[in-house]
């Protein structure tokens, strides 16, 4: 429930930021107008993101008498069987869903900040309802799409915990799902002998863990939490 209620914080913040934006533009009205925005925006995501992200992606449906895996020499039979079951709790929560909807939220953001720069950088002044001014706009303009991409990467961990827990519920027990990690963990210097277009970091938040270490102020923008803070609190010594 605390991850669960971490998510509805953070996408609630996402969505109070949107609105703020839409003040910023336009006062009272434009954060009535982001508000109308947010709500089909929403609801779009909510029934069409599937379909979206399938159609993006250029899925299409494995053959049942072919599909196959890469068999990576990594994981035992036990750990692969406590990571489907952690993928598998992506798909019970939703978590393409959320993922979606909050990375909508965030790029209208980034949308609506750029018009709040230009808006006040061309027009100036502001009006009764608290409208633009351009040092305003152009502090907008940096800080919000920063914040909003802040609150995506905290949505994107708060739901890989979320994950982990149902895939110890599932199991029985946290000790493959930590032996996993661990093991993946240490395979992580290998991955820096790869060559740079072989790095697939854009799509580092579809995977089960991000193999590429994000240190320091990099680390506020990783898709996934520590390693360390998983195992922890997959075999409860957090």
């Amino acid at each position: 429930m605390k991850q669960v209620f971490k998510t509805t914080l953070l996408l609630g913040l996402l969505t109070g930021l949107f609105l703020g934006v839409g003040y910023m533009i336009g006062g009272r009205s434009g954060a009535i107008i982001a508000l109308l925005i947010a709500t089909v925006m929403n609801f779009g995501m909510f029934w069409f993101s599937g379909k979206l992200v399938l159609k993006m992606q250029k899925a299409v449906p494995l053959d049942a008498q072919k599909y196959g895996y890469i068999d990576t020499e990594i994981l035992n039979e036990n750990e692969l069987r406590s990571v489907l079951a952690h993928e598998l709790g992506h798909v019970k929560n939703r978590d393409m869903l959320v993922s979606t909807v909050a990375a909508t939220v965030g790029g209208a953001i980034a949308i609506l900040a750029e018009m709040a720069f230009w808006g006040g950088a061309l027009f100036g002044g502001g009006n009764e309802e608290g409208g633009n001014n351009w040092v305003g706009s152009i502090a907008m303009m940096i800080l919000a799409p920063f914040a909003a991409v802040l609150i995506q990467m905290a949505v994107s961990r708060s739901r890989e915990f979320l994950a982990d827990q149902h895939g110890k519920s599932l199991i029985g027990h946290g000790n493959d799902l930590a032996s996993a990690l661990q093991k993946l963990e240490d395979f992580k210097p290998r991955m820096s002998n790869l060559k740079p277009t072989t790095r697939q970091d854009a799509s580092s938040h579809l995977m089960f863990m991000n193999m590429f270490n994000a240190k320091g102020l990099a680390g506020l923008f990783a898709t996934h939490p520590s390693t360390a803070n998983r195992v922890a609190r997959l075999t409860g010594t957090k």
